[in-house]
């Protein structure tokens, strides 16, 4: 080109059409051969190849849905250290844990449309045959403790048939028959070869495993950043219950908020847990679980020092938790912090952003842990009482005033099937906290399909009950 203004516009017109390959939303983020020299250092727990599926799996993970992927990674934060230690406790490899994030994203209540519940999507009846039961009162496949130690058996059981790891998670989502008939087929136990003889589901099962894998290993390379559900789901303690004990006793004996305690226990349907001489676990805040031990011991063996009890203990409170900062010592890694704060180090990974076990000696550590403990004991003023609630933005229980509001000066709202409240409140501009203020049937009752809520006072040209709901 002679003429240097035609020449200076190509140039424009050339750079203006590239995109960084760092762009977040830029497909060429996911570059191939960055990728695939990360997936062979991967410590899998199969061998992590990059094929289309693979490639689809991660595009999701890291393009088009950022969001999903953060939320993800944050969830992990409450449920990766039961898998852990459930999985230590088997003799299985800790991989398998990612296993549950194929199967429902970490969330304990997800159920697929063909019906399978929970973190690890057990169909009822193959729930039943786990002794998972589900009833009027509880669905224990939504039981964090009881639906990984039965997912444990299961894999345990796919693994000791077929001898490999590929298969087994095949024969966990599709069946053993479905797997044997196309071993039989391929004739081969290589899962790549037998793959074309799968459901189309079943033969992307285990590229998505390795995709779910690459993301927890690598998330931080893609500029994804976990979102940290509050400390009052990830700090953590669960007991095992042989007695009844009903949500709405935890809230006045902890101060803790229903949705909180609904939020770690979701198998309960109705309020109580340990209902029917069905024992049950109860996972509560580290710093609440001491009030409630002293509950049951007083309701056991002191029936007159618990009738002295004035309940509610304690009303919402401020500052559950504080945050301090620790020096790491010479020779010490995150596994260490870990066990002096009683967290887990995935914990200490995403509160410092930091991508390493070990880093170096001298670097300051971010690290939560309880401001204090409550207890439940005889002669206790309630004042006295350690007085905090989860420091996040989550309703609190205020008793509405008892004189009736005529029903059409309100907005109603009908909640429907799989419906959240953090949805209806966003619908209609109000907070949780209104919510659960003018609805008082929340305190002891979990969100149902069918439930009538009152929303908002109704300007006179809204009609009575909003939304034909």
């Amino acid at each position: 080109m002679k003429n240097p203004r035609l020449l200076v516009l190509f140039l424009i017109t050339f750079l203006a059409g590239l995109s960084p390959i760092q762009g977040h939303n830029d497909p060429l983020e996911l570059e191939e051969a960055l990728i695939r020299q990360r997936l062979e250092a991967l410590p899998c727990l199969i061998e992590p190849r990059y094929v289309s599926a693979v490639k689809g799996y991660l595009k999701t993970y890291l393009v088009e849905q950022r969001d999903k992927a953060e939320k993800i990674l944050g969830r992990a934060l409450i449920y990766f250290p039961l898998f852990e230690e459930e999985l230590r406790r088997a003799g299985l490899p800790e991989e398998l844990k990612y296993l549950a994030v194929v199967e429902s994203a970490l969330v304990p209540t997800a159920i697929s449309r063909s019906g399978a519940g929970g973190l690890w999507q057990f169909m009822p009846e193959t729930g039943a045959s786990y002794d998972l039961l589900i009833n009027a009162w509880v669905d224990e496949r939504f039981d964090p403790v009881k639906a990984t130690r039965a997912a444990i058996i299961h894999l345990r059981k796919q693994y000791e048939r077929f001898g490999s790891w590929e298969l087994a998670l095949a024969a966990y989502n599709s069946g053993a028959g479905r797997v044997r008939r196309a071993v039989k087929r391929a004739h081969s136990t290589d899962f790549w070869r037998v793959r074309r003889y799968l459901p189309r589901e079943t033969r992307n099962y285990v590229p998505a495993f390795i995709a779910a894998t690459y993301l927890f290993h690598y998330y931080d390379l893609h500029g994804l950043e976990p979102r940290l559900p509050s400390p009052d789901l990830q700090l953590t303690t669960t007991i095992e219950l042989r007695e009844p004990l009903t949500v709405e006793e935890i809230c006045s004996v902890t101060g803790l908020l229903p949705w909180t305690v609904e939020a770690l226990n979701p198998a309960w349907k109705k309020g109580v847990i340990a209902a029917h001489g069905r024992s049950g676990w109860l996972t509560l805040p580290q710093y609440a679980m001491p009030a409630i031990a002293d509950y049951l011991a007083l309701r056991r063996t002191d029936a007159a020092a618990l009738a002295a009890l004035d309940l509610p203990l304690l009303e919402p409170h401020d500052q559950a938790w504080r945050q301090t900062t620790y020096v790491l010592g010479q020779g010490e890694d995150l596994r260490d912090v870990a066990r002096k704060f009683h967290c887990h180090p995935l914990h200490l990974l995403f509160w410092n952003h930091i991508a390493t076990l070990q880093p170096p000696a001298g670097s300051e550590l971010v690290v939560w842990e309880p401001a204090r403990i409550l207890r439940c004991q005889p002669g206790t003023a309630v004042k006295a009482l350690p007085v905090v609630r989860p420091a996040v933005d989550i309703p609190v229980r205020v008793p509405l005033p008892r004189e009736k509001e005529a029903s059409d000066s309100y907005i109603w709202h009908r909640l429907q099937r799989n419906e959240t409240l953090p949805e209806v409140a966003h619908r209609y501009g109000v907070s949780l906290r209104q919510l659960y203020e003018r609805n008082p049937v929340l305190q002891h009752a979990a969100p149902m399909a069918g439930m009538r809520l009152r929303i908002a006072p109704r300007p006179q040209a809204l009609p009575a009950e909003a939304g034909g709901r």
